[in-house]
């Protein structure tokens, strides 16, 4: 059968993870499922692009997001290369299929000053020993719990100070050890084989000798995470993205954060990174809302203050869409001519280096400050661009 010939292409060839072996069994068989029901097609190399689309509309109405469609068509789009190597097939119907837009969601990580306050206990028996070297080896070396729970005796290099990891697909990386880290292994590995005097060769076991299932691992990572993060995942790969964030805000390069993490493309490594940046713009955002003021000055009368709510609301709003900008003040004067146009509002900005200005006159204080603004704005844009030469 074609699907299997797939799969067995995909184990032995490209060496995917038993994992994602199953998770493209699943989706190309749903796929065949659907082809079979509602178009009578059980040749796959016969299906069109057209019918592809309307399986994509079906997964969209059973409820499905964005980012679970996308994986199921990176699934067929790798079956159908496949169908294209052995040529089975001329042009794939995959062709013209775009990802569906995702939103970019920030990664969750732990903050340090979280991490510090997780608590093993002190005691020094097997079960807590084992827990904090679970805990410590996922966070201090953004491991996968896959490969936590593949961990060898033998992949510990104590004199190198380095830990061998058998990532996806069956491709091997080192990773730096502490001292401190090699000394927990070592105190763990004395404990557990006076334990259990019949084992293999796994490095971490649960508490009957075992090896430990995912499950297994989650739940010790959630418990100890529980009383210190106010996350909702607690999860072991929460760990990774937070050993990722944490060598990120130290300065490590993104090129090396890579290859510690295993990826294969550094543009999966560039969350991080985005992550970073949205954080200091969360802190920046925050301080101005906590430093900045709109300093208000009404000449020869008193502004309401319902006038001066609408002016800091406006003002803040322009200050909030520009960063340059760490202070403002405006003053409000009415014109001694009998003209309706009488109500000027001036709105100084005062920027890292530079101040802008602008002064609008018109019937109302509100229009004044309505066209101050959209001068300012241009004026800001300006700025940014001379910045940014």
């Amino acid at each position: 059968m074609l699907v299997d010939q797939f799969i067995g292409y995909i184990q032995a060839e490209k060496r995917f993870s038993a994992l994602t072996v199953e998770a493209y069994r699943r989706d190309v068989c749903q796929f065949a499922e659907y082809m079979k029901e509602e178009y009578d097609v059980e040749d796959l190399t016969q299906v069109k692009t057209t019918q592809v689309k309307s399986y994509i509309v079906a997964l969209k109405e059973k409820g499905l997001v964005n980012r679970s469609i996308n994986r199921k068509a990176s699934a067929l789009r790798t079956f159908y290369k496949y169908c294209l190597r052995e040529n089975l097939m001329e042009k794939s119907p995959m062709t013209g299929i775009k990802a569906l837009k995702q939103p970019k969601a920030l990664v969750k990580f732990v903050t340090e000053s979280d991490i510090n306050k997780v608590s093993f206990g002190e005691g020094d028996d097997f079960a807590s020993r084992r827990d904090q070297l679970l805990f410590e080896l996922l966070y201090q070396t953004g491991m996968r719990q896959a490969e936590l729970r593949g961990l060898r005796d033998s992949d510990v290099d104590r004199s190198g100070l380095v830990l061998k990891i058998h990532g996806k697909r069956n491709k091997d990386r080192l990773v730096p050890l502490s001292r401190q880290m090699v000394k927990m292994i070592e105190q763990y590995q004395a404990l557990r084989d006076a334990m259990f005097a019949e084992k293999d060769d796994r490095l971490l076991l649960n508490d009957k000798g075992k090896e430990m299932t995912p499950h297994y691992v989650y739940n010790k990572v959630h418990h100890l995470l529980e009383g210190v993060t106010t996350l909702k995942q607690k999860s072991p790969h929460v760990l990774r993205h937070t050993f990722a964030t944490h060598l990120l805000d130290e300065g490590a390069n993104l090129v090396a954060i890579q290859k510690l993490l295993g990826h294969e493309d550094l543009a999966t490594t560039q969350i991080y990174a985005h992550n970073t940046i949205e954080q200091l713009k969360k802190i920046h955002k925050q301080a101005k809302e906590f430093i900045m003021k709109v300093m208000i000055n009404s000449v020869h009368f008193k502004a309401d203050q319902k006038l001066e709510d609408f002016i800091t609301q406006k003002v803040e709003k322009l200050c909030a869409k520009y960063s340059e900008v760490i202070n403002a003040e405006v003053s409000l004067k009415l014109d001694n001519t009998d003209t309706p146009e009488n109500k000027i509002a001036d709105i100084r900005l005062v920027l890292r280096g530079d101040d802008l200005f602008a002064s609008k006159q018109s019937k109302t204080f509100e229009e004044s400050i309505d066209t101050s603004i959209d001068a300012l704005k241009k004026q800001l844009e300006k700025y940014k661009g001379r910045s940014v030469k």
